[in-house]
């Protein structure tokens, strides 16, 4: 049992000295872990908890880029919550539509964990809720450059150039649109196409502009700044262009890496169409050298 004894100088430099956990010394000094951690902190020492997780969880899971890994950078990145605090340390949340809950299952899976996927009902509309609990985590998507409150300040990470379609289709899930407008809508064009769009803080989406228009070797597409709102989308519009702009965000993708509903209405466009790309995407991207 702990006691409430005033913590004495021995126990102190036990604490400072000591290679064990957070729970291993509670244990040995009959102290509560919270007083343990409070006074490692107090003399600049860093413990591990060791106290358990609820739930499972790859907490390297971002301390090596791979397509799985970008592509859940980009997400987090759209539509993803990274928070520090001193009570959980730092999460990593997710509130999705109803509809989407095979992204959080895909996540799951990606950083094998077991924690349960939460309901809840906002303004009469259901959403799933995902949270991973590691400030391990957090720190490895700080490091990328995914910070606490991202609408104030978000920048396009530096990742190699292979991976970037991955980066690309996560920020997509998360926080892209992808339409068939029909002609009879829009008397500019002859026939139906395709809108893509994408949609961020202002910085953000002009770099991603570049990023794609530089890699796809066109200068395409356009930014639309939305007035007061502090934020952009950033459009390609055509058929031949946004069979070119989507084929660069499915490039090798994987069920577990794209949200198919969106993957879906990408290829039903290209079967209407029988639009051949007038380049071959694999020569023009350049990303399969890695």
């Amino acid at each position: 049992m702990a006691t409430h004894n005033r913590i004495k100088q021995t126990e102190i430099d036990f604490i400072k000295e000591s290679s064990l956990t957070i729970k291993e010394i509670a244990k040995i000094l009959g102290r509560h872990h919270a007083t343990i951690g409070k006074i490692a902190r107090a003399n600049s020492k860093k413990l591990k908890r060791g106290i358990g997780r609820k739930y499972g969880l790859n907490q390297d899971f971002f301390k090596n880029l791979n397509q799985e890994s970008v592509y859940l950078l980009g997400f987090i990145m759209a539509d993803g919550c990274v928070s520090l605090g001193p009570r959980n340390g730092g999460v990593v949340s997710f509130t999705l539509q109803a509809r989407d809950i095979e992204i959080l299952e895909n996540i799951k899976k990606m950083v094998n964990t077991n924690c349960p996927i939460g309901t809840r009902v906002i303004k009469g509309k259901n959403y799933v809720r995902l949270n991973l609990c590691s400030k391990e985590m957090c720190d490895d998507l700080i490091k990328l450059g995914c910070i606490p409150n991202k609408t104030l300040r978000l920048e396009f990470p530096e990742i190699p150039l292979n991976l970037i379609p991955d980066f690309v289709r996560g920020y997509f899930d998360g926080d892209g649109h992808i339409k068939v407008i029909k002609k009879s809508d829009d008397f500019r064009h002859k026939n139906d196409y395709l809108r893509i769009q994408f949609t961020g803080r202002h910085e953000f989406i002009t770099s991603l502009h570049s990023k794609i228009n530089d890699i796809l070797q066109i200068n395409r597409g356009f930014v639309q700044e939305l007035r007061d709102q502090n934020c952009s989308h950033l459009v390609y519009n055509g058929i031949d262009l946004s069979i070119l702009v989507g084929s660069f965000i499915y490039y090798d993708s994987t069920p577990q890496t794209r949200l198919e509903r969106k993957h879906q209405e990408f290829l039903k466009f290209i079967e209407l169409n029988k639009t051949q790309v007038y380049r071959k995407t694999k020569h023009l991207f350049g990303i399969d050298q890695k």
